[in-house]
């Protein structure tokens, strides 16, 4: 293996290992999205079987919805899945 191959080889190791990480950060995201809307269903659940709202239930579910959306626009996208831009 010569010092330019091998220096090659280093390069993708370290490209495939930022990506890995990306992914894991990416995994952690959406378990907590996940976490926040079985949360939010109890909480609906609770309101259809129970018909009556407790103060700040309605609050709490918005605010998981607001960092669920914060969560969801920090996620950097592949190319191919990102929305179209406005021509300019």
């Amino acid at each position: 293996m010569t010092e330019e191959t091998a220096s090659r080889v280093v390069e993708l190791l370290e490209s495939i290992d930022g990506k890995l990480e990306s992914l894991q950060r990416l995994e952690a995201q959406v378990e907590s999205i996940h976490s926040m809307l079985i949360a939010m269903k109890m909480d609906v659940s609770g309101f259809q079987h129970e018909n009556n709202e407790y103060p700040g239930r309605l609050e709490a579910m918005e605010q998981r919805l607001s960092d669920i959306q914060l969560i969801l626009e920090s996620i950097p996208l592949p190319r191919e899945l990102r929305p179209e831009e406005p021509a300019a």
